[in-house]
């Protein structure tokens, strides 16, 4: 059994190289403007042998209820969402990779994204990638571990995307590049994480399950909306694969998690896929 973690450092420039796996699409966009989002943090998690499981929250406030959370679900890689990025920002991100029995395999302030990954895995490469900045709204980033699950390649990126239309839909092309290429560099079959902050009808949504497989779409796990926490009722966070792996389930896993602690750590429900290795 693997599981991941977070890299401590990554490169800032995606990897140049063909998106092998990618299926065209060309999607319009309805331009839709939002607010800001309150910080959050989400995570990912894989377990191998038999198959391997990712999952992906968003903490919020009771960190005690995050790390509960993720140690429920058994991790083996977390991705996580608007990582602490201030004051004290490496300490409080180390203190929840101990708090959960994991190591930090990539971590990067500009974006709030971090991976984790369960001991005893390798971590090949880490990378980021700061996508293009629009005045007034968040910086948004991509961040990428290429780990070694039980001996295997496995490309698992993290991302959270803008509430604005076009920005979103601009950034999840970039996200795709960029995932596309460093799968391809390390010859590595590829998971994304995210906060898509939209619905699988919109743009975004479209363009990311056009070049990869939306697993909880094709093979549902417990329920399947995952925000808010409190009263869920849209599914705007997903867990993708690149063409090739084979997914055996994802979803919100209600029946593996403490309600309260869902509803404490978060204003997302976390997301938990399996995918056989």
């Amino acid at each position: 059994m693997s599981r991941a973690a977070w890299p401590t450092s990554g490169s800032p420039n995606s990897v140049p190289g063909p998106a092998s796996w990618a299926r065209p699409t060309s999607p319009s966009d309805s331009a839709r403007a939002g607010g800001c989002p309150e910080p959050r943090t989400g995570y990912s998690r894989c377990r191998d042998r038999s198959g391997t499981q990712l999952q992906r929250a968003f903490l919020r406030d009771d960190r005690a209820a995050v790390a509960r959370v993720i140690t429920a679900c058994r991790a083996d890689v977390v991705c996580l969402q608007e990582a602490p990025r201030f004051l004290f920002w490496r300490s409080k991100r180390r203190a929840l990779a101990r708090s959960t029995g994991l190591e930090i395999a990539a971590s990067r302030r500009v974006g709030g994204l971090a991976i984790l990954l369960r001991p005893g895995n390798r971590v090949r490469h880490t990378g980021h990638r700061v996508l293009r900045r629009y005045p007034g709204l968040h910086t948004r980033a991509v961040s990428a571990a290429v780990v070694e699950l039980a001996g295997r390649p496995l490309t698992v990126a993290c991302t959270h995307l803008d509430l604005a239309a076009e920005p979103r839909l601009e950034h999840a092309r970039e996200v795709l590049d960029y995932l596309a290429a460093t799968a391809d560099a390390h010859a590595a079959p590829a998971v994304l994480a995210g906060d898509i902050n939209c619905e699988p009808e919109e743009a975004a949504w479209r363009l990311l399950a056009a070049q990869l497989d939306d697993v909880a779409a094709v093979r549902p796990l417990g329920e399947s909306p995952t925000f808010t926490a409190r009263r869920p009722r849209r599914r705007i966070d997903a867990i993708f694969t690149s063409p090739g792996l084979k997914a055996l389930s994802a979803g919100v896993p209600v029946e593996s998690l403490a309600a309260g602690d869902v509803r404490d750590s978060t204003d997302h429900r976390p997301v938990l896929a399996e995918i056989e290795l």
